[in-house]
């Protein structure tokens, strides 16, 4: 027996996945960071993919709960006036990164790496809310 419609399925499941793109966003990050070291012939350390593991990790903690107190919000908002497209989705995730970048002194990177997150977990929601295959 389906207790939840079809859309309340596919938020649930987006909701619940779309925080864990913040790894692969994290390691391609720190990837094309390394291999731009290599090239330049730069000192390359290792100890640049411990810090993206951590900073991956507080990303997702940060992504979940982001994404269920802000982007669940926001999504059912804009699917109910039929609006939820990846126009209208990126530009309401940056949101968080506008009000974080006001109310503290955070460093342009800082916020460049936050926005980076925010909009690769929205983009991650668009795309298991549409295109999700039939789980439950």
């Amino acid at each position: 027996m389906k207790t939840f419609s079809e859309t309340t399925r596919k938020n649930i499941i987006a909701c619940i996945i779309a925080p864990f793109s913040v790894f692969p966003a994290i390691f391609a990050l720190y990837l094309v960071l390394f291999l731009y070291a290599v090239v330049a012939k730069s000192s390359v350390s290792t100890t640049g993919f411990e810090v993206g593991f951590l900073v991956a990790f507080i990303g997702w903690v940060m992504a979940l709960f982001l994404t269920l107190a802000y982007g669940l919000p926001t999504a059912l908002i804009l699917q109910r006036y039929q609006r939820f497209n990846l126009k209208m989705l990126v530009p309401f995730s940056l949101v968080p990164t506008y009000v974080i970048s006001v109310a503290t002194d955070a460093e342009f990177g800082v916020l460049l790496i936050y926005a980076y997150c925010s909009v690769i977990v929205a983009a991650a929601y668009w795309y298991m809310f549409n295109k999700r295959i039939n789980v439950l």
